[in-house]
């Protein structure tokens, strides 16, 4: 909460992935890293300048929307990999392949990215009560006021 207090704008990104492996591993008796999230999450979203986005499974399901509309459903960032790799062949999660001089990630992506919006919308909201859905959040990040006013879509 400090960072709400201290910031003009906090974006929190969640890949819901581990917090649903975790709630699998969790003990008998004790809260859930899904019910200790959903707690965290209803707390902080009281707070105007702070958006929390999440990604069901992972944040390769937004950079799979700049590819195709889907909400089929991966529960693991290893099955999401398979069609990812059909549009991103040499794709790695590295900070080498997101940052590379000559293609970063942004720009390889960026001729698609108002499919990608487009797409995320059309994905929904997430829903504590239905986690099994694929999903990414990633378009509220762009269609906040003023990164939209710094970014050309075509």
């Amino acid at each position: 909460m400090e960072l709400a207090s201290d910031c003009d704008k906090v974006f929190g990104i969640i890949d819901f992935d581990v917090i649903m492996v975790e709630t699998r591993v969790a003990k008998k008796g004790v809260k859930t890293p899904l019910q200790e999230f959903k707690e965290l999450y209803t707390e902080i979203t009281k707070y105007e300048n702070v958006t929390v986005i999440i990604n069901n499974p992972c944040f390769e399901y937004w950079l799979l929307l700049h590819f195709e509309e889907t909400s089929k459903y991966y529960d693991s960032y290893d099955k999401l990999l398979k069609p990812l790799k059909k549009y991103l062949p040499d794709y790695e999660k590295t900070q080498k392949y997101y940052k590379n001089q000559s293609k970063d990630i942004y720009s390889r992506l960026k001729p698609n990215l108002k499919q990608a919006i487009s797409n995320a919308n059309k994905s929904g909201k997430f829903n504590f009560d239905n986690t099994q859905t694929g999903m990414s959040e990633m378009q509220k990040f762009f269609n906040e006021a003023d990164i939209k006013e710094n970014i050309e879509l075509k």
